[in-house]
């Protein structure tokens, strides 16, 4: 599902992250760990900041995600 893609991609980005010592840090949101990712790394800043928008969505809504959540993702994974 576009949700349980979101949390892989988002746990997929961190991981990434990690292995260029910019791991998430403790007590940082999601959307603050993508807007430094993005500072350090711009090609990750816009498809970052909607990556975030998802992970919020999928953690705290209800509602399902917007139709082109898979094409959002995809352009983290590029």
């Amino acid at each position: 599902s576009a949700a349980e893609l979101t949390t892989y991609t988002f746990a997929a980005l961190d991981s990434w992250a990690w292995d260029r010592d910019q791991g998430r840090r403790p007590g940082e949101t999601p959307q603050e760990f993508v807007v430094r990712l993005g500072t350090e790394f711009e090609p990750l800043d816009e498809p970052g900041f909607k990556l975030a928008g998802l992970v919020a969505r999928v953690q705290y809504s209800r509602g399902p995600l917007p139709a082109d959540a898979k094409d959002a993702l995809a352009t983290v994974w590029r």
